[in-house]
């Protein structure tokens, strides 16, 4: 696949796949496969197709940028892909920050071809994906047009990570139980959330947290449900030092909710034509087009429950709610707080079942039109194009959620006098008032029922707790369809003329000048409910919006050396046989961020025909995407790791000031936050996070360096090229997290008076605001950010027939092989990095250098290739370098920081590198009368390796799936031993 190709390369890593993670877990960008240089960004990547750009393929919602989806670009139809790291921001335009990523497709095509792959995910054969791919072409009107027309199929199955080996080990990293510091952390086997699950958990608190007491009754214990309405005591687990995760026992066990693969069809058709008008001028015409649709996988359910915020809350039931059964009312009735009997209890409920995970229907049509042709001016041909393309992109997001106030209504039950049956109150209450929700639900809805609720007798009463399958008639009440629409449109006008322009003594001047206009617009709907907020998921609303840009630019080679002229020699050896100079400028007038200039200078030197010397230069911008310009402000919720949390108080760039800054705020609220433990680390809070039309264009400064030595008294044939990249980004576009925010208000010297320290919001026990309606933090999209990278790019290409290499190898001894045991191509490509330094806000400076996973200092692919007669096979070897866990860990001073809890021992700042090998054949049947047809096989994880250090066991998992273990096909994590085949048809 395309996206196969890409993530082969060890610079290029995943900015989204369907693999690992669930697929980027962004609702609207479920399934796709978007390539990220140097991991700077998936936004700063600029994919071409045919050197032309292709419409975004990703939501304006999520902040992946203007990425084009590879699955978009027809499969069979690529010739090769050309990757440029530094150069192409004048030459292409913006976005091409961090590099170019350009498809060639194959041209004038004639005949016809059929391929069939089987690639299991699994072992055993099962979980397979499998594509089917047609291809054909021929020539029409004698010869002048040519008509090429490209069908796929591809079918992907769901995966669920609990179908996955290398779950089974997977050990859950949280703070150590009896801490001798912050921060020191534990790995714990088997983790559980005590006081909710699946069959709900009474509790006498709203919020339970079981390792320090909270929301329990007096005799220490939770109790939880069976669907008869019987309670039995929740069985706890070990202890650990994180207040709501638990080893083993009763409860939530997140694994069971994980997504490794989302299931989706996938459909593309792409039609080429092109007609000589004449022998200078030629019309081409490019169709792409693609469809897909996701189906729901497993996903984590909608909770109630006191560790969220919102309408997430436990309801408190009384006593006689008529759900309960004879046993759990007389078991409530014997419960006491601080020696009191309860009145009621809380039901923390995790059901499933409810609410599915998203549905996506994607669709993407590209329509290209160019003339180009060439012309003689001055006794010189020109080469000129000129064109047209109008691209569009819709993704339809469909999923269940909650209608809040229907759900409470739903589950506020008595006996109805009339019927004698358990029934909503809302049908037979007159002005009826929700009574367990005490603060009305998004203003007036739950009190007026003709707004939401609809008319007495349409609710359908709900039971609160329980692992079954809800009734047709109660998902029709309480759940709703939502859906939100998006579509981006892009339309590009372009020309362009190059040619020679005049001659030097050591060659040709050659130019290249043209023009580009583009227009993208972004048309983001959703449903009314979601821009009423009677949803789980929040306020919602419609997006749209357009910027324009026009592009000039111009392109110059000039041979300053060479050709007779000029060279430098000494004693016969050449010391300087060429010297060339390369220009291109591009000025970038944005509707929206304004003018802006990217330039690129090259000098390209050859010492002789075996050694070449390159350097570039560049200046590039990056324009602000669809969703970081017009993405409303609506509700959102993460996770936050507050800094005064006592596992982060002691971290950070400066401690003592992080320490000093949130002892003086918690003094100023009354509270000690010795032992403090926020809740938002574990569950969501509600905030807000938005776009901005007044944000700039980023700016980045690159080098590139390299050598290209291709020794021709090397027998065969030898090459290798080695570059170092230098990139540097400032204004760079980010949507600060709520964890940064907060890490730059109490990280900052001007505490409080720090602007961050306004962008987040505590209640009375210094927890982060999450009542219902409450906004925990403001976050949204700034010119901000900085990158700093540098990195060595080093390739090697050695082909030879084994006969001859091996005489090469061994003549020495007198061995004398003959030239019959075919040929060999080797390739092996290398990173290594030098310098990761990113900062969110200028002042928090992360040095993520040498970090295991993408940061990792070294990184190999290597492709070593034998054809012989019929067979041609090859072994693909990926090595993911070794790395710190932490940069910001120091082991000499803390060796015990991270404890393995099930020996004792204690886990080393270094995670070993890890080798993935795949192995292949494919077999051309001609010689056995099957003409055009050739087979596949092909094992991927041929030396079966599976996680088995604690470290690799954790990362597998915990954040490291899709970047630190993503295979060629960026599958995002080790699975097994496994298989894939299929053949190829041509005639």
């Amino acid at each position: 696949k395309a996206a196969e190709a890409l993530f082969a390369l060890p610079f290029v890593g995943i900015g989204a796949s369907n693999f690992g993670d669930s697929a980027y877990d962004g609702s609207e960008d479920i399934g796709q496969n978007i390539g990220d240089s140097f991991g700077l960004g998936a936004q700063r990547t600029l994919t071409l197709v045919n050197g032309k750009r292709f419409v975004a393929g990703n939501s304006a919602i999520g902040g992946l940028g203007g990425a084009v989806d590879t699955n978009n670009i027809p499969n069979a139809l690529i010739e090769r892909v050309e990757v440029k790291s530094v150069g192409g921001a004048a030459v292409y335009g913006a976005d091409a920050v961090a590099g170019v990523i350009n498809f060639i497709l194959k041209e004038d095509y004639e005949g016809f071809e059929f391929s069939y792959d089987y690639n299991s995910l699994l072992a055993d054969f099962e979980g397979a994906e499998e594509a089917f791919r047609s291809l054909m072409g021929f020539n029409s009107a004698d010869g002048k047009g040519n008509f090429v027309l490209s069908l796929e199929m591809t079918k992907t199955p769901r995966i669920d990570e609990t179908m996955l080996p290398y779950r089974q080990n997977y050990l859950y990293r949280t703070t150590l139980v009896d801490a001798a510091y912050p921060g020191q952390s534990g790995f714990y086997p088997n983790y559980t959330l005590y006081g909710l699950s699946k069959y709900g958990f009474a509790s006498c608190g709203a919020v339970v947290l079981y390792n320090n007491g909270a929301g329990l009754c007096d005799d220490g214990y939770a109790y939880q449900f069976d669907n008869n309405g019987n309670l039995a005591v929740g069985v706890p687990g070990e202890k650990t030092g994180n207040a709501v995760w638990s080893v083993g026992g009763d409860g939530l066990y997140l694994d069971q909710y994980g997504s490794f693969s989302n299931a989706y069809d996938r459909y593309n058709a792409s039609v080429f034509y092109t007609y000589n008008i004449s022998d200078d001028v030629k019309f081409k015409t490019e169709v792409y087009s693609s469809q897909f649709k996701t189906f729901p996988t497993v996903t984590q359910p909608q909770y109630q429950s006191g560790l969220f915020g919102g309408t997430a809350q436990p309801p408190k039931l009384p006593l006689d709610y008529p759900y309960f059964s004879d046993q759990a009312r007389e078991l409530l009735s014997t419960l006491t707080v601080d020696g009191e009997p309860i009145d009621g209890v809380y039901v923390q409920w995790a059901p499933l079942s409810w609410v599915p995970r998203p549905v996506n229907d994607s669709a993407t049509t590209s329509f290209n039109f160019s003339l180009e042709g060439l012309v003689n001016f001055a006794n010189r041909d020109f080469d000129w194009i000129a064109g047209y393309s109008f691209g569009k992109s819709s993704v339809l997001a469909t999923e269940t959620d909650y209608i809040d106030p229907r759900f409470f209504a739903a589950i506020d039950v008595g006996v109805n006098p009339a019927t004698g049956e358990i029934d909503c109150k809302f049908n037979y209450v007159d002005n009826y008032v929700n009574s367990l929700f005490v603060t009305p639900v998004y203003g007036n809805a739950s009190q007026n029922g003709s707004l939401v609720l609809g008319s007495p007798g349409d609710c359908v009463p709900v039971q609160p707790f329980g692992y079954y399958t809800p009734s047709q008639a109660q998902l029709d009440y309480v759940t709703a369809n939502i859906f939100s629409n998006n579509e981006i449109s892009q339309i590009v006008r372009f020309a362009n003329i190059q040619g020679t322009l005049f001659d030097l003594p050591a060659g040709e001047v050659k130019g290249v000048v043209g023009f580009e206009g583009r227009k993208e617009s972004v048309d983001y709907k959703v449903d009314g409910g979601s821009k009423a907020a009677i949803y789980r998921a929040g306020y919602s609303a419609d997006v749209s919006g357009a910027f324009s840009t026009s592009d000039v630019f111009y392109e110059l080679y000039v041979p300053v050396l060479g050709n007779g002229f000029g060279e430098l020699s000494l004693g016969g050896v050449s010391l300087l046989k060429g010297v060339d100079l390369e220009y291109s400028y591009r000025e970038l007038d944005n509707s929206l961020a304004g003018v802006d200039e990217a330039d690129n200078l090259g000098l390209n030197l050859r010492i002789n025909d075996d050694l070449r010397l390159r350097v570039n230069s560049q200046n590039a911008v990056r324009a602000p995407s669809m969703g970081e310009l017009f993405q409303p402000v609506v509700g959102t919720s993460d996770f936050v790791s507050d800094p005064c949390d006592q596992s982060f108080i002691d971290s950070g760039p400066n401690p003592s000031v992080r320490r000093a800054n949130c002892l003086a705020d918690a003094q100023g609220f009354g509270v000690d936050i010795t032992n403090f433990e926020s809740f938002a680390k574990n569950a969501t809070v509600q905030g807000l996070s938005g776009g901005n039309t007044n944000l700039k264009n980023e700016t980045a400064e690159a080098q590139g360096y390299g050598i290209i030595f291709q020794p021709s008294w090397v027998p065969g044939e030898l090459s290798l090229a080695v570059d170092k990249i230098v990139i540097d980004i400032s204004d760079a576009i980010t949507s600060y997290t709520p964890t940064q925010i907060m890490n730059a208000c109490y990280d900052s010297e001007s505490f409080p008076n720090n602007p961050f320290c306004g962008q987040f919001f505590r209640g009375a026990d210094f927890q982060l605001l999450r009542g219902a309606g409450e906004t925990a933090y403001v976050a949204g999209q700034v010119n901000a950010a900085i990158y700093e990278y540098e990195a060595t790019i080093s390739e090697l290409n050695y082909a030879n027939s084994v006969g001859d290499f091996a005489n090469l190898a061994f003549g020495w001894l007198g061995a004398d092989f003959a030239d019959n045991y075919g040929s060999f191509n080797l390739n092996v490509k290398h990173i290594y990095n030098e310098k990761d330094l990113f900062s969110a806000t200028g002042t928090d400076i992360n040095d993520n250098t040498g970090e295991f996973g993408t940061n990792a200092r070294n990184q190999f692919y290597t492709q070593l290739q034998h054809f012989y007669g019929s067979f041609v096979s090859y072994v693909d070897v990926f090595y993911y370098g070794e790395g710190k866990f932490d940069n910001d860990w120091d082991y000499n001073e803390q060796p015990d920081k991270y404890v393995n809890t099930l020996d004792g021992s204690y886990l080393p700042n270094n995670i070993e590198g890890w080798y993935m090998v795949n192995a292949g054949v494919n077999f051309d049947a001609s010689d056995l009368g099957l003409e055009g047809l050739i087979l596949r096989l092909r094992v991927n994880n041929l030396l079966d390796w599976e996680a088995t250090s604690v470290w690799h066991r954790n990362q597998l998992r915990d954040g490291g799936t899709g970047a630190n273990y993503g295979s060629a096909s960026g599958e995002g994590g080790v699975i097994a031993r496994r298989l894939s085949f299929g053949f190829n048809y041509k005639f």
